[in-house]
């Protein structure tokens, strides 16, 4: 009975914790397995709380820029997590392959508060309440590409986050620049992608 309950999606969720509990001490399982039961309860309780913030209505979309595929990675983990869904931002003209030139590029395009072309754009915005921005930092701040990605939708409303790939450069003024083009939003304080963890993300 246990094997067939814990294989039943809707045994799961249909059960409270309470019901588990008289469940497993009506029909007297042996030790080991009430153990197992009750390391479950809260797998159980986890599960629920992310249920119930779904069916609120809350909607991630987890947007990325990614060069080298470092924070794809990350992204990818995100989105996993949160459930959300996964949009990478692209440019209509590509980066050099070569790494030091995509660096001059950068800087070229920082100081000329350049705002690239996107090859992509999200079909529907409205529908996202909370949107988790990732990339690298580029000269101590976002790539401009994600900067035309927020100067292109309303985010009144909306919650940004971001985590912030790097080679030890940390998040740079990255909060700061993503406040002045996503008005509207409410903006989190930017974190370090490179040690984001599982506990960080369920915290957005």
């Amino acid at each position: 009975m246990w094997n067939k309950c814990m294989g039943n999606s809707s045994c799961r969720n249909g059960f409270s914790l309470e019901m588990y509990r008289m469940w497993a001490y009506d029909y007297d399982i042996e030790k080991g397995c009430r153990e197992k039961l009750q390391r479950f309860f809260e797998n159980v309780k986890k599960y629920k709380e992310r249920e119930e913030i779904n069916m609120e209505g809350t909607k991630v979309l987890v947007a990325y820029f990614s060069y080298s595929g470092t924070t794809k990675k990350v992204a990818e983990k995100v989105a996993q997590v949160t459930g959300g869904d996964l949009f990478e931002i692209t440019v209509k003209k590509p980066y050099s392959s070569d790494y030091q030139t995509v660096i001059e590029e950068a800087k070229i395009e920082l100081a000329e508060s350049a705002r690239p072309e996107l090859s992509a754009q999200v079909s529907d915005m409205k529908q996202y309440d909370k949107i988790i921005l990732g990339f690298p930092n580029w000269c101590r701040t976002c790539p401009m590409p994600v900067l035309t990605f927020l100067e292109s939708y309303d985010f009144s409303g909306k919650t940004i986050c971001s985590f912030v790939t790097n080679g030890g450069g940390g998040c740079g003024r990255s909060t700061e620049d993503i406040r002045n083009s996503a008005k509207g939003a409410t903006v989190i304080e930017s974190v370090d992608g490179n040690q984001l963890t599982e506990e960080q993300i369920e915290n957005w």
